[in-house]
C-alpha cells in the first residue's frame, strides 16, 4: 500500500489556465478521460445553446465548464476532509483520496448527461432533451449520460489508468450515484415504494406513517451487525400495525427477499451521504455545479455575481442531522452569501435563460431538427437524429454542429430545414407577440399541452373573424410557459438544510 501511495505520488498532474478559475491542476486519471470522444464532443454545445446568437460573449462550452466543475468538485470534498479534524489513520486518509478522485471524475462528466437533470446535453444544449421527448417520452437524458459514461470508459488509455488508480466496479457505481445526486438508499426508497404499492403488500392495510418507519430502516445510518435482525425489526413492525383483510399476516419469503436487498445496498454503502451533495445536490440544489456555470456565465455574459464559491468553500462544513445522514452545512453568518447564489440564479434567468429572443432562436432550432430528422442519417448505421441516442458511438456526433451539416446538405429532402436555419442566420426570427403574468393557482392549466393547445385554437378562431386577408392557423402560433421561482427547490436551502 506504502509502494501504491509512492507511485501515486509521482504522477505528473496537467495544468489548465481557465479564466474563471485560474490555474487548475487534474489527476492523469481525468485527463485520460479528457482525451476521449465522449468528452471531445463537449467542445462543440453551446453552454447557453441559443443564447449566443443574442450575448455574443456567450461562446463558451460545456467543455470547459465540465473542467471546471471537476475543479471545484475536487477543492469541496478536500476543504471537507481537511476541516473535520480528527486523526486518521493511512488506510483512512487512502480511502478519502479515492472519494476525491470519484468525486472530480463525477463532477468532470456530469454533463456527459446529467442525472436527474438533467443530462446528455445534445445539441444546443435542454432544447435537446424536449426535442427527443417528443419522439420518445421515456428518454432521460440522465440515463444518455450514463450510457455514455459506461461507454467512456471503456476507452483502453482510461481502463489501464483506472486499474493503476485502482478505481474497482463498486467505484463506478459510486461515481455513477454521484452524477445522478442521489445515494443507494433512496434508489432503493423508490424500489420499496413499488414494492408496497404494486406487489408485495397490497393485502395489508399498511398507512403512510409505517410506510415512513420502514423508510427510516432502509436509509439507517446505523449498520445492523446483521441483516436479518433489520428484516425482523420490519416483521415485526408489520406484524403489530399491520392487518389482513382475512387470514393471519405472513410475509412472503420473495418480499423478504427483496427487502433484504434493499438493505444489504444499504449495509454495503461504504460513502458519506454528504458526498452525492457536491456535485448534483438533490436536496438544496446547492452544489459546483451550480457554482460554476453562474460564474461562468456571468463572466462571458457581463454580468456580475455576488455569490463567492471561494468563501463558500472556507466556511462548508460536514455536520450530522437527526437522523445520522451527515450534510454539507455552513455557519448562519454565511447566510447572506447564500442568498447572493439565488439571487444571482434568478438574475441570469431574467436576463439570460429565458430572453425572449432566445426563446425564438431555440424554437427554429426545434422546427428545424424536426424537419431534418425525417431525412438526415447518422453514422454508419444510418440512425434519425431521434434514434441515435440508442447508440453512444452515433451519439457522438450530435452536437451543435449538426445545424451546419443540414444546412449546406445537397439533399433536396432538407430544404424545410435549411430555410428555417437560414432564416435564424439572417434574423428573421419568429417575432415575440405579447406576454402575460399570472398567479400560481392559473398557471398549471398553462402546462397541460392539451388544454393550451385548445385555448390556442380558440384565440386564433377570433382573429380569423376580425376583418384580415391571413391565412394563420393555430400551427403558426407557440405558447411557451415559463415558471419564476426565487430557487427551483420550494423550501429554502438555507433555511432548512444548511444554516447551523
Amino acid at each position: 500500500m506504502a509502494e501504491q501511495n509512492k507511485k501515486d505520488s509521482r504522477k505528473i498532474f496537467k495544468v489548465f489556465n481557465d479564466p474563471i478559475h485560474g490555474h487548475i491542476q487534474l489527476h492523469p486519471l481525468l485527463v485520460k478521460i479528457i482525451d476521449t470522444p465522449h468528452f471531445q464532443r463537449l467542445r462543440n454545445i453551446k453552454q447557453l445553446g441559443g443564447g449566443y446568437y443574442v450575448f455574443p460573449g456567450a461562446s463558451h462550452n460545456r467543455f470547459e465548464h465540465s473542467i471546471g466543475v471537476a475543479h471545484l468538485a475536487g477543492k469541496l470534498v478536500k476543504n471537507l476532509h481537511d476541516s473535520q479534524k480528527k486523526e486518521r489513520t493511512n488506510e483512512e486518509k487512502e480511502k478519502e483520496e479515492k472519494e476525491e478522485l470519484c468525486v472530480q471524475i463525477a463532477g468532470l462528466c456530469h454533463d456527459l448527461g446529467k442525472i436527474l437533470l438533467t443530462i446528455s446535453h445534445g445539441p444546443f444544449s435542454h432544447l435537446f432533451e424536449e426535442f427527443m421527448k417528443k419522439k420518445d417520452p421515456n428518454w432521460k437524458h440522465e440515463d444518455q449520460g450514463i450510457t455514455m459514461f459506461e461507454d467512456l470508459i471503456k476507452d483502453e488509455e482510461v481502463d489501464k489508468e483506472m486499474e493503476e488508480c485502482k478505481i474497482e466496479p463498486q467505484d463506478i457505481k459510486f461515481i455513477k450515484d454521484l452524477i445522478r445526486g442521489i445515494t443507494a438508499s433512496e434508489e432503493n426508497i423508490k424500489v420499496f415504494e413499488e414494492l408496497i404499492y404494486r406487489e408485495a403488500m397490497t393485502e395489508y392495510k399498511i398507512e403512510s406513517r409505517h410506510i415512513e418507519i420502514i423508510k427510516k430502516l432502509i436509509r439507517g445510518k446505523k449498520d445492523p451487525e446483521n441483516v436479518n435482525e433489520e428484516i425482523k425489526q420490519l416483521d415485526d413492525l408489520l406484524k403489530d400495525k399491520c392487518t389482513k383483510a382475512a387470514g393471519n399476516y405472513e410475509l412472503k419469503s420473495e418480499h423478504i427477499k427483496t427487502i433484504k436487498e434493499l438493505l444489504h445496498d444499504k449495509t454495503d454503502s461504504e460513502h458519506k451521504s454528504f458526498l452525492y451533495e457536491i456535485v448534483n445536490n438533490a436536496k438544496t440544489g446547492i452544489d459546483v455545479d451550480k457554482m460554476d456555470y453562474f460564474s461562468r456565465d456571468c463572466h462571458h455574459l457581463g454580468m456580475t455575481s455576488n455569490f463567492s464559491h471561494e468563501r463558500y468553500m472556507v466556511f462548508a462544513r460536514v455536520c450530522t442531522n437527526d437522523d445520522g445522514a451527515e450534510h454539507i452545512c455552513m455557519r448562519d453568518k454565511e447566510a447572506l452569501n447564500m442568498y447572493e447564489l439565488f439571487h444571482v440564479r434568478n438574475l441570469l434567468h431574467h436576463t439570460a435563460y429565458q430572453h425572449k429572443v432566445k426563446w425564438a432562436v431555440e424554437i427554429m432550432i426545434f422546427d428545424a431538427l424536426k424537419e431534418a430528422n425525417k431525412h438526415i442519417k447518422l453514422g454508419g448505421k444510418n440512425l434519425a437524429i431521434s434514434e441515435a441516442a440508442g447508440d453512444p458511438k452515433t451519439y457522438l456526433q450530435l452536437t451543435d454542429d449538426i445545424l451546419h451539416q443540414i444546412r449546406w446538405s445537397s439533399d433536396d429532402k432538407l430544404k424545410t430545414a435549411q430555410e428555417i436555419i437560414e432564416r435564424i442566420e439572417m434574423r428573421r426570427l419568429y417575432r415575440y407577440i405579447d406576454g402575460r403574468t399570472f398567479e400560481p393557482d392559473k398557471v398549471k392549466p398553462l402546462n397541460d399541452n392539451k388544454k393550451l393547445e385548445k385555448k390556442l385554437k380558440t384565440w386564433v378562431d377570433t382573429i380569423k373573424r376580425q376583418p384580415s386577408d391571413h391565412q394563420l392557423s393555430a400551427e403558426d402560433f407557440i405558447v411557451k410557459v415559463s415558471t419564476e421561482k426565487y430557487y427551483k427547490h420550494q423550501q429554502c436551502s438555507t433555511g432548512k438544510y444548511c444554516i447551523l
